[in-house]
């Protein structure tokens, strides 16, 4: 008899031949041995936390800790992240739809085609390097 899995609520079937999953009626079956590969797979390409999911699924608790250990070491905590601020940046105009650069610190902006005063976003104006 072959064991086979369901791929949606994971409870072994433990049926000559099923047809679906006697648990939740389910027709993703999936037999164990396609399972294990599949975890292996996902390991292999670097998904270690699904990989570790997989694993622990089969009751592999060993290999589901190894692809834990694995994406913690792909991690980590102290990420180095670089901001800059931009040479210029344009906004549109609410009334009229037209671009317009930003060349102050000032929160409004007076439409040159226009002539609609608008207020810009906070966050635009502090990306926008005016030295």
């Amino acid at each position: 008899m072959q064991c086979m899995k369901c791929g949606d609520c994971g409870q072994d079937i433990l049926q000559q031949h099923p047809q679906m999953c006697p648990y939740c009626r389910s027709k993703n079956l999936i037999a164990d041995e396609d399972a294990l590969k599949e975890a292996k797979r996902l390991a292999g390409s670097g998904r270690y936390e699904e990989a570790a999911l997989e694993f622990e699924k089969m009751d592999l608790w060993e290999d589901a800790r190894e692809c834990r250990k694995q994406a913690r070491k792909n991690h980590s905590d102290n990420a180095v992240v670089e901001t800059a601020k931009i040479g210029a940046i344009n906004v549109i105009c609410p009334h009229c739809n037209t671009s317009q650069p930003i060349t102050s610190k000032s929160e409004e902006k007076i439409c040159s085609h226009c002539g609609v005063t608008f207020k810009v976003p906070k966050d635009a104006v502090n990306l926008v390097n005016f030295e």
